[in-house]
């Protein structure tokens, strides 16, 4: 996906509930877990099922969206490139009792000047505010590294040096209760040569989309092919490696980013549906899933990612989110 821009958001935070994330119970989660910048303070996952969120155009969207649903949402996705992190914003959502993921790039940065420290003085700045808000959330940094159309697009030593001197500088301000997210573009390669460490990463994510048009492939293993991509085509059936086979019993994963276009009538609410039954039984260490539930082309030129392109769409992600492997804390 190309740049999100950021949302003027606008939120006053009411007075503040207390809203812990999945705490740490059992099952007896791999030791690794907590070995990240997080340590035991990570957010983990559900002790059982997937968490699910959505990146949407503001709070009224996710009020409107979680009626519909007739559930609470777990996760409410926010893109900021700024030297300032969001307190009121990511306080708003804690009050709604939602967990903040902020994908955060700083302004434009490109990957050797984080390396050589240009951006330094943004990035203490920014956890600064971070360190003070002094609450748990995803931080995810450098989303899609491994593409080609960001700022910080870049791969191997350059991409892990940058990671490693972000979150170094941040723990340098006093932040210890971001658990850091690692999300490469799905199928676009430099997974084992870009994952900056264990004790870098908290969770591991995958992006992907069902851009369904000739020139985008899906990796199905045994049967590349255009078009239509399903969900388990975009994050499993794909030659080689992949995240969640590579990492998911060492690192809890999520999938931070998805999306899909319409098709003929009714195919975007059988594309939820399958995605439901293809996560529950083929995605063991899978432990969320995030929407994108915007429609980007005004910015972007492409693509009606949201739930209400359709009312097949809608019905098909309530039939996902209803279901009990779904819906952890009801």
């Amino acid at each position: 996906m190309l740049v999100r821009s950021s949302l003027a958001l606008g939120l006053v935070a009411a007075s503040l509930l207390m809203f812990a994330p999945p705490a740490a119970s059992a099952p007896n989660w791999p030791a690794s877990y907590s070995t990240g910048p997080a340590g035991k303070r990570i957010i983990l996952p559900p002790t059982k099922g997937v968490l699910v969120g959505l990146a949407a155009g503001g709070a009224r969207q996710i009020r409107k969206r979680q009626r519909y649903l007739g559930r609470r949402l777990d996760i409410e996705h926010r893109f900021y490139g700024t030297c300032t992190f969001p307190t009121s914003a990511a306080s708003a959502i804690v009050s709604h009792r939602r967990t903040p993921m902020i994908s955060w790039s700083g302004p434009t940065f490109s990957l050797t000047q984080i390396a050589n420290g240009e951006a330094d003085a943004c990035f203490r700045s920014f956890g600064a505010g971070l360190a003070a808000w002094d609450r748990r959330l995803f931080l995810r940094i450098y989303w899609e590294f491994n593409g080609t159309w960001f700022p910080w697009s870049g791969t191997g030593d350059v991409f892990v040096s940058a990671w490693r001197r972000t979150v170094n500088v941040l723990r340098g301000e006093g932040v210890r209760k971001a658990s850091f997210v690692w999300a490469p573009g799905e199928g676009h390669g430099c997974l084992r040569d870009c994952y900056p460490g264990d004790a870098y990463v908290d969770w591991v994510a995958s992006d992907g989309y069902n851009w369904n048009r000739p020139d985008a492939w899906c990796g199905a293993l045994g049967n590349p092919h255009p078009g239509w991509c399903k969900f388990e085509e975009i994050f499993h059936d794909i030659p080689g490696d992949n995240v969640e086979r590579m990492w998911g019993a060492t690192k809890p994963f999520m999938v931070a980013e998805t999306g899909s276009r319409e098709g003929w009538p009714g195919r975007k609410g059988r594309w939820f549906r399958q995605a439901r039954d293809a996560i529950k039984a083929r995605f063991p260490h899978m432990h969320a899933l995030v929407y994108l539930d915007y429609n980007t082309s005004p910015d972007e030129g492409c693509c009606n990612w949201r739930l209400d392109s359709s009312r097949s769409s809608l019905r098909g992600f309530r039939a996902l989110a209803r279901d009990p492997h779904f819906w952890t804390r009801r």
